[in-house]
């Protein structure tokens, strides 16, 4: 660049950035401007993304309470919150450029003139599908690329609250000098904290889907009342690009809703280019957690998760004690809506988690035209090892989103009704696994460990049925349940001879022997087994 180009700019306000589904990247200024349907993208892009609307709103109307929320829902056009939220990024315009010289967005201009590690700038690394570091490079996809200032800007985003733990920050580097970040004396691997979002395993976030962009955003707005109700000593807060955090002792922004609603675990700040490449100084930032929500166990309940938010998906175990859902490629999100919406059976106020999803339904109590709702599920399974947190080729992401009768929020029995069909799905799958399995070891065949295989091929099939499996909920004639039963069974029976080959007369009587029995055990002394006699 020459001494009379002008500086570098990018300015998320009129620059397209944002994945809409359909409709490809737009702006700030369109998002507000235009009616979308939903984002598009992947789901860690989409939470992030969605959090970050929610901020702007909330900081074009900082006292909104339920009257307010409830004038913004009279507009079925939704235009009022749109307008404001325009209005307002119009006013704040100058702290949303990704290349600002004195306010570069969502950056610390602190860490500018530390000294980089060459081996630590590479923006690449905030990258799930590219390869980095020592990473195995399987395809062209995994190829790292010189990121777009659209893709850069996403990175930062999701590098800032959605990242992974690892050794790829630059530990060295601190926004406040007086910040010890290693305890004196301890030995220990540099290894930064998992994203807040994103914990040990990956978190299954849930929030409000509404029939367009800005529906969304209305439905997932918390009130000042809400707020108070939930957590009375929490404030709104101020958003990170009218106040950045002032370290990573910060007290100001995590404690505030705004800081929930959007974390800063990780901390960065663009350096010049260098041979026509992207350099980026990433280091720690604020500590929300040092660990997440345990895992559900028979024996003892986990203890109450480190922090508040609302829209990770956890659900309670008792009264003081929380467990969390966590992604599972191999567990369909609508296999997980019974405990993901336990809260239905629940006495009222008992929940906090997920508040967008409790909030924005008890909004709906007195709406009686409200039949149904929209509900967005997703996020990302990942792997730790040795202190590094990466998507292995057993991960990957998760993203689903339902339409639930509002019958389930004011009648519980047809989300009882939902809960049964999906034990009785599983129980199928079950059989369907103990029967596969047997008919190879009937063979003395060795891959007596197809039925997993088969169970996970039947479960797929039983997705794309998941739509009309919620709505079958609300039938109440036993005559039309029992004929759906029977082709969900047969879905099952047909994955059984898919794996099962019955050619030749030794397949054939191992394949009829161990057919698969779909009827109720009457008790532990009956045959465990997928196959009749």
């Amino acid at each position: 660049m020459s001494e009379n180009s002008p500086p570098k700019s990018f300015n998320l306000v009129t620059e397209p950035w944002i994945p809409i589904a359909g409709v490809g990247l737009v702006s700030l200024n369109d998002v507000f401007t235009n009616e979308y349907a939903r984002l598009g993208g992947t789901p860690i892009e989409k939470v992030v993304i969605l959090r970050l609307l929610l901020c702007i709103v909330h900081a074009s109307m900082p006292n909104l309470d339920l009257d307010g929320w409830y004038e913004l829902d009279s507009d079925p056009t939704r235009k009022k919150l749109a307008d404001k939220a325009f209005d307002y990024l119009q006013k704040w315009k100058g702290r949303f450029d990704l290349y600002d010289e004195t306010h570069p967005f969502l950056q610390f201009t602190q860490l500018r003139d530390q000294p980089a590690d060459p081996k630590k700038i590479n923006p690449n690394a905030l990258s799930l599908p590219i390869s980095s570091g020592n990473t195995t490079i399987l395809t062209q996809w995994n190829v790292g690329k010189e990121p777009t200032d659209a893709e850069l800007t996403r990175l930062i985003l999701c590098g800032s609250c959605y990242g992974m733990g690892g050794g790829k920050y630059d530990f060295k580097l601190k926004v406040d000098q007086n910040f010890q970040k290693r305890e004196e004396g301890k030995k220990s691997k540099d290894s930064a904290f998992p994203g807040t979002l994103t914990g040990t395993k990956g978190y299954l976030h849930t929030f409000m889907l509404g029939k367009n962009l800005w529906e969304t955003i209305l439905l997932n707005l918390l009130t000042e009342d809400e707020l108070h109700d939930l957590l009375p000593m929490m404030k709104l807060g101020q958003p990170f690009w009218e106040s950045m955090p002032t370290g990573e002792k910060d007290t100001k922004y995590r404690p505030s809703y705004m800081g929930t609603l959007f974390p800063m675990d990780k901390f960065f700040c663009l350096l010049n280019e260098q041979n026509g490449k992207q350099r980026l100084q990433m280091t720690e930032g604020i500590q929300y957690s040092s660990k997440a929500p345990k895992e559900p166990k028979k024996t003892k309940a986990p203890k109450a998760p480190p922090h508040w938010d609302p829209g990770i998906t956890i659900y309670s175990i008792t009264k003081d004690n929380y467990a969390t859902l966590w992604c599972d490629p191999n567990l369909a999100p609508w296999r997980q809506l019974p405990a993901l919406l336990e809260f239905m059976a629940a006495p009222k106020s008992k929940y906090k988690y997920p508040a967008f999803v409790i909030q924005g339904l008890s909004k709906f109590e007195e709406h009686n035209k409200v039949t149904s709702f929209g509900l967005w599920v997703g996020g990302v399974a990942v792997s730790n090892k040795s202190g590094e947190q990466y998507v292995s080729g057993q991960n990957d992401y998760v993203d689903s989103d339902f339409l639930i009768p509002m019958n389930w929020f004011n009648d519980t029995n047809s989300f009882d009704r939902f809960t049964k069909f999906v034990e009785s799905i599983k129980f199928y799958s079950e059989c369907l696994e103990a029967a596969v399995n047997a008919y190879f070891k009937s063979l003395k065949d060795n891959r007596n460990k197809l039925g997993g295989i088969a169970t996970r091929l039947f479960w797929e099939k039983m997705a794309l049925l998941a739509q009309s499996i919620i709505s079958l909920s609300e039938e109440k004639d036993q005559e039309k349940i029992k004929a759906k039963k029977i082709e969900w069974m047969k879905l099952a029976r047909s994955c059984y001879d898919e794996f099962c080959p019955h050619e030749t007369p030794r397949q054939m009587r191992a394949y009829t022997q161990n057919i698969p029995d779909f009827r109720p055990r009457k008790n532990n002394n009956d045959k465990k087994k997928g196959g009749k006699k």
